[in-house]
């Protein structure tokens, strides 16, 4: 994902600034994106800190022009289970869990060969452009 900022100009085409001194953002325009996007927490907490990003009902909210991206959160930061993507409580659930019941079998993920995983991210899919 590629996201320009755009900020506030006043009528000598001069950034407007805030209390702060700090340049005001108008809105952010999406250069370039994909069906699917993975945000870390860090990402998310930016995003809503500057006023372009929004969480609600199971979606992030990127408020841009011409239109807003919304995606849907389909799964959160957590363990989870390379065989079949169920989320687990910790490391020692995820742990058992695969052991229980994917014992004997190879795991395909190279870089998770105990058969599961933590995902530091939110991992979502685009719904619809406004």
């Amino acid at each position: 994902m590629d996201l320009k900022r755009i900020f506030k100009k006043n009528e000598a085409g001069e950034n407007e600034l805030d209390q702060h001194g700090q340049p005001i953002l108008d809105h952010i325009k999406v250069l370039r994106h994909s069906k699917k996007q993975n945000f870390t927490q860090k990402k998310i907490d930016q995003g809503v800190t500057d006023g372009f990003m929004t969480l609600s009902k199971g979606q992030i909210i990127l408020h841009a022009k011409p239109a807003d991206l919304i995606y849907k959160i389909i799964r959160a930061p957590g363990y989870y289970c390379c065989f079949d993507n169920s989320k687990h409580g910790g490391e020692a659930e995820a742990r058992q869990y695969t052991k229980d019941k994917y014992a004997g079998e190879v795991c395909d993920d190279s870089n998770n060969p105990a058969g599961y995983r933590k995902d530091n991210f939110f991992h979502c899919e685009i719904q619809e452009t406004n």
